[in-house]
């Protein structure tokens, strides 16, 4: 969910200011948040616009629309790209990955989504790309995994696995224990994640540091942080996704493409890189 970050008092501007905005999708999309959560955050965005010196953003794409939906003159905007923490690697425990599956009840194999079950998430839409694929593939033991916890709408998602009939194809894990996010990954066959909206979208980052043939969606941050190394499909397009994940189940090149790919491309980010940007912004505001 959208988020700010406020490194300043934030109704009594006393200096000089940062604000962190990780994204500003209540204004972008806001029939993806219940009216209370927008108003609070909407209610927020303005203050921003009105007091910060500077404002940090994990993404082009989200300076470009901090420019459109706050009005703010881009020169306020800086870039600084999240990080991947090194424990995301593709090294494989065999053992902690077998303590994980039997944990969540996780089949031998899956694709894999990682976050909150929201309405801009898109798991509607990856329900009918996998219900397509069985169809394409009906002797196939691939299994979804949906992996994480409920959040605001998360019930349309479940009438929609009944209304497909992919009970049997589909695990619901509920929330995910943070140390057993790697493990998790690791295990997958694939990461699937068609958002509709993403400030960054870090779960894609973290799934390729691990090792795992990514497909995501061709808009907002996310081909800026996939790069080269992941499939994009249109997110309204059941077909293009069902298309992308079946050319993974199918093709063994381009599984281990996309895996070296994405191995390379995790290194880029580093919160190491992001603490050194954030204190180089800080000085500059504060004058030293």
């Amino acid at each position: 969910m959208a988020s700010i970050r406020l490194e300043f008092p934030f109704f009594f501007k006393t200096g000089k200011s940062v604000v962190t905005l990780h994204d500003v999708i209540p204004l972008a999309l806001p029939w993806a948040f219940p009216p209370r959560h927008r108003w609070v955050l909407t209610t927020a965005f303005a203050r921003v616009r009105r007091q910060a010196d500077l404002v940090i953003v994990p993404s082009t794409a989200a300076a470009e629309d901090v420019v459109r939906y706050l009005k703010m003159e881009r020169e306020r905007i800086i870039v600084i790209p999240m990080g991947c923490e090194p424990r995301f690697h593709p090294v494989v425990n065999p053992v902690r990955i077998a303590e994980v599956r039997q944990r969540y009840a996780l089949p031998d194999r899956y694709a894999l989504f990682v976050g909150t079950l929201e309405p801009r998430k898109n798991i509607g839409t990856l329900l009918q790309a996998f219900a397509r694929l069985r169809v394409e593939r009906p002797p196939d033991d691939l299994k979804l995994v949906v992996a994480g916890g409920k959040g605001w709408g998360e019930v349309r998602f479940f009438a929609t696995m009944e209304t497909l009939e992919m009970r049997e194809h589909v695990i619901f894990t509920g929330f995910v224990e943070d140390d057993d996010l790697p493990d998790l990954y690791r295990g997958a066959q694939m990461f699937v994640y068609p958002s509709l909206y993403e400030g960054f979208g870090l779960p894609i980052l973290e799934a390729m540091a691990c090792g795992v043939p990514v497909v995501t969606s061709s808009c907002s941050s996310l081909p800026e942080v996939a790069g080269n190394a992941a499939l994009l499909t249109d997110p309204t397009r059941p077909d293009e996704l069902a298309a992308a994940m079946s050319a993974l189940v199918s093709d063994d090149a381009l599984r281990a493409e996309l895996r070296w790919k994405g191995i390379a491309r995790a290194k880029n980010f580093t919160w190491e890189a992001v603490a050194r940007q954030t204190l180089a912004v800080y000085r500059a505001v504060g004058g030293r």
